[in-house]
């Protein structure tokens, strides 16, 4: 996924390399109320280290970039509950790096 200004269409390998303003997602259909909506978060969270800057584990680059892909309003104030009250890096010198983004931008 990537903003507008990112390139259209562009390959997995072209994502890899760092160069397209996209980011590596998994794009999924969510039906669900809100609690369910919050339980998917807290889990992306506990697989997701969202306190390294464009980084997961050893690989690096824009394209690993942390990010949370929202639809309205509602899913926006879940992502931000969660991480005002994030438990998992509570010491002062860990930064959450993950971006909020509306998903009216292209995903392909």
């Amino acid at each position: 996924m990537g903003p507008s200004t990112a390139k259209k269409f562009p390959t997995y390998e072209e994502v890899c390399e760092g160069d397209t303003q996209h980011v590596e997602v998994y794009d999924m259909e969510f039906e669900g109320d809100e609690a369910t909506y919050e339980n998917l978060v807290k889990h992306f969270f506990m697989f997701h280290d969202p306190t390294t800057f464009n980084r997961q584990g050893f690989d690096m680059g824009s394209q690993y970039a942390s990010a949370i892909f929202v639809y309205d309003e509602k899913q926006v104030s879940v992502v931000d509950k969660i991480i005002s009250f994030h438990l998992y890096y509570p010491l002062p010198h860990f930064y959450l790096l993950t971006l909020i983004i509306e998903r009216n931008c292209h995903s392909s």
